[in-house]
């Protein structure tokens, strides 16, 4: 990794950020004469994310996704990925150019081979708060392999943070209440003999459909209709069709290509018969859909349900480890 001239220049002697042993830094972080920003953001109605390009170094995510919770996680991204098990720190600290102030860890987090850094909801917002007050977010771990004698410290500067902030603060107010996980597979029910849906399937559908106007990944819909009320198969499959159509039109109405929608049927006559319940009858009126998304586009570590890492007795499983 080629370095640059402050970033040669920040290789100094550490105290305060290793206790009492003195070790050399190799510090990634902006210039102190830099006017460029170093922040940027995207923002859309599922998810909100404030980027910081690292120096030489890689970048940092703070990302927000739609849904109930909308927790806030910052994840690490190394030029290079990690080489062995380490620690990292997350630590406030007062800018070169700052008089006065201390340092103070907001979170810690063990490091895994190959994994990149994450912190959760907590400590992000630490972090983030943290910066707002104009201090600089350091991350101190070790390399043992590449660095053997050494503490990295890629760090976040406030230089130009405020705008994107406040960015980023607007968009995760407009987020939605709704995630992939809630609207992935969604059962809907129709009038018995019909193709009209009950409401509360409406309300879902609609739910649905909002989500995947707003998520660029959402690439496929796939809808399975089902007919059991009437007397003969051929009966059946008619209806099957037509609801099968009638949520395919939907979705094309709200933008969906027709291309990326795919449609099934499901009949029995079986459950024609006297013998069915109509409570048993009217939950059989029903179609599934499925969403589908370009995997490329997508990162499941966001998405999945981490504990709060960085917090005290939460980290990431140690299964995730291996040997150096």
């Amino acid at each position: 990794m080629r370095l640059s001239l402050r970033t040669v220049a920040g290789l100094i002697v550490l105290i305060s950020l290793t206790g009492s042993v003195s070790v050399a830094q190799m510090r990634f972080s902006q210039s102190i004469s830099s006017h460029e920003t170093q922040w940027s953001g995207t923002s859309s109605k599922v998810s909100c994310v404030l980027s910081y390009a690292i120096t030489d170094y890689g970048r940092a995510d703070f990302v927000m996704l739609s849904g109930v919770k909308k927790r806030l996680s910052l994840e690490i991204f190394p030029q290079v990925p990690l080489a062995s098990r380490s620690s990292m720190r997350i630590v406030a600290a007062p800018p070169a150019w700052r008089h006065g102030g201390e340092e103070r860890e907001l979170g810690r987090i063990e490091l895994y081979k190959s994994f990149n850094p994450f912190v959760g909801d907590s400590v992000a917002w630490r972090a983030l708060t943290a910066l707002d007050e104009g201090m600089e977010i350091l991350l101190p771990y070790r390399d043992r392999l590449r660095y053997p004698t050494q503490l990295v410290v890629p760090a976040l500067s406030p230089i130009a943070f405020n705008a994107a902030y406040q960015d980023f603060l607007k968009c995760t107010g407009e987020l939605i209440d709704i995630a992939f996980e809630d609207v992935s597979m969604n059962a809907v029910l129709f009038r018995e003999n019909g193709t009209e849906l009950l409401p509360v399937s409406r309300r879902d559908l609609d739910a649905q459909i909002l989500y995947l106007q707003n998520d660029k990944a959402v690439n496929h819909v796939d809808i399975l209709a089902f007919a059991y009320e009437r007397a003969t198969r051929e009966e059946n499959q008619a209806l099957a069709n037509e609801r099968a159509t009638a949520l395919k039109q939907l979705f094309m109405n709200a933008g969906v290509p027709e291309a990326q929608i795919t449609t099934r049927t499901y009949e029995d006559v079986h459950e024609a018969g006297s013998a069915v319940m109509p409570e048993e009858r009217r939950y059989s009126a029903r179609a599934v859909i499925t969403l589908g998304r370009d995997v490329t586009l997508i990162d499941p570590v966001r998405e999945a349900q981490m504990p709060d890492v960085g917090m005290p007795g939460a980290s990431l499983p140690a299964a995730v480890d291996e040997p150096n």
